[in-house]
Parts: C-alpha cells; sequence; structure tokens
C-alpha cells in the first residue's frame, strides 16, 4: 500500500511538472498574442490619426490659406473701383474662412498648434476690422491715410499666412513622429517576438526530452514494483 501511494506520488509529480511546462507555453504563447493585438491596435489608432486629423488639418489649412488671398484680391480691387459685387466675393471669402478656422478648430489637434489657429483668427480679425474701417470713409466721402491702411493690412496677412505655415510644419512634424515612434514600436516588436519564439522552441524541445524519460521512469517504477511483488509472494510460498 505504501509503495502503491509512493508511485502515485512520482505519477503526480512527473505529470504536474510536464502541466507546468506546458502551462508555461501556453502562457507565453497567450501574451504574445495579445502583444501583438495591442500593437496593431497603435497601428489602427495612429493611422486614423493622420488620416482623419493631420491630413484634414493640412487640406484646412491649404484652404484658409487660399481663402485669405481671395480676400486680398478683392479688397484690393474694391477699393480701386468700389464695385458692390467686388464687395460681395470679398464676404463670401470672409464667410469661406471663418468656416474653414472652426473647421480645424473642431479637429483634435495639439494645444500648440491650437494656439497658432487662435493667433491666425486675431490676425484676420484685425485684417478685416482695418478693411471695415476704410469702407466706412469710402462711403461717407472722407480721406484717410490709405497708405497706413495698406501697410497695416499687409502687415495683418503675412502675420496669418505665417501662421497658418507654423501650423502646417507643425502637422507634418506630428505626422513625422507618429510614422517614427510606429517605427520603433515595431522594431521592438520583432524582437521581442524573436525572443519569446526562441524560448518557445527551446522550452518545446526541453519537453519533448523530458516526456520520454518520465514515460521510461514510470515504466520502471512499475517494472520495480513488480518485481517486489514478486519477491514477497516467493517468500510466502
Amino acid at each position: 500500500m505504501v509503495r502503491s501511494l509512493q508511485v502515485l506520488k512520482v505519477k503526480l509529480s512527473i505529470l504536474f511538472r510536464l502541466f507546468l511546462g506546458y502551462f508555461f507555453l501556453l502562457i507565453l504563447a497567450t501574451g504574445m498574442s495579445v502583444y501583438a493585438i495591442v500593437q496593431l491596435g497603435r497601428v489602427t489608432d495612429v493611422t486614423r490619426s493622420i488620416i482623419l486629423v493631420d491630413n484634414a488639418l493640412m487640406s484646412h489649412i491649404k484652404d484658409l490659406t487660399d481663402t485669405l488671398l481671395s480676400e486680398t484680391r478683392y479688397e484690393k480691387k474694391y477699393l480701386i473701383e468700389q464695385d458692390s459685387a467686388l464687395y460681395e466675393s470679398f464676404l463670401k471669402s470672409q464667410g469661406e474662412f471663418k468656416q474653414y478656422l472652426n473647421e480645424a478648430r473642431l479637429l483634435n489637434i495639439s494645444n500648440e498648434a491650437r494656439d497658432v489657429l487662435d493667433n491666425v483668427a486675431d490676425f484676420h480679425l484685425t485684417y478685416n476690422a482695418l478693411f471695415q474701417e476704410e469702407t466706412d470713409y469710402l462711403k461717407d466721402g472722407l480721406n484717410y491715410n490709405r497708405e497706413w491702411y495698406t501697410e497695416e493690412k499687409e502687415r495683418a496677412v503675412n502675420a496669418a499666412i505665417e501662421a497658418l505655415v507654423k501650423i502646417r510644419l507643425l502637422s507634418q512634424q506630428g505626422i513625422f513622429d507618429k510614422v517614427k515612434n510606429l517605427s520603433e514600436a515595431g522594431t521592438r516588436a520583432r524582437s521581442i517576438a524573436i525572443a519569446v519564439s526562441a524560448v518557445l522552441l527551446m522550452a518545446g524541445i526541453l519537453l519533448a526530452v523530458l516526456k520520454p524519460g518520465a514515460s521510461r521512469s514510470l515504466s520502471h517504477s512499475c517494472r520495480r514494483r513488480r518485481r517486489i511483488s514478486l519477491k514477497a509472494c516467493s517468500k510466502r510460498t
């Protein structure tokens, strides 16, 4: 009875070690799968961010620049010809500028880019306020310092365009940083995958070697038990 319990303990000990080995392999494989899923999710998030935020912001910056230049063209022509159609075209471009600006502000952009957008809005307001003052002088038939207004308007427009260029550079830098981080993450993931694969291979080989040894150990224990039983029976007879 005691020997039977000892053999059972040996069997359970060997089976437990084999179970731990296979469980370790399962944990490594599961962890690698989870890590791969997380990395794929990160790639998806970054790609979506580049498409929906950075590319959209650069498109809005182009539209803002074009509409601002359109405003200046209609404004200059109106001051010379004083044609109401030109003024209406100016107002249309002005409305489009505000629309693009509001759409850009709704994007999930960095605080630095948002601050620069606010500066663009301020410069645009200054430009429009100066032009409105000029139109009021013209309607009232009053003389005013046209040269000073021209210089101030150009200063405001140039500052707005420089700010828009800065936002475009910030967006490009953001895209570069995101792609760089993805590349570094890919390198780390590849290194981890190689290391885990090596561990899994070594563990698999080790288990393949130990399993026959465990089987032989169990067989030897069983044969030994039978010999002992046979000797006990011989002594009794």
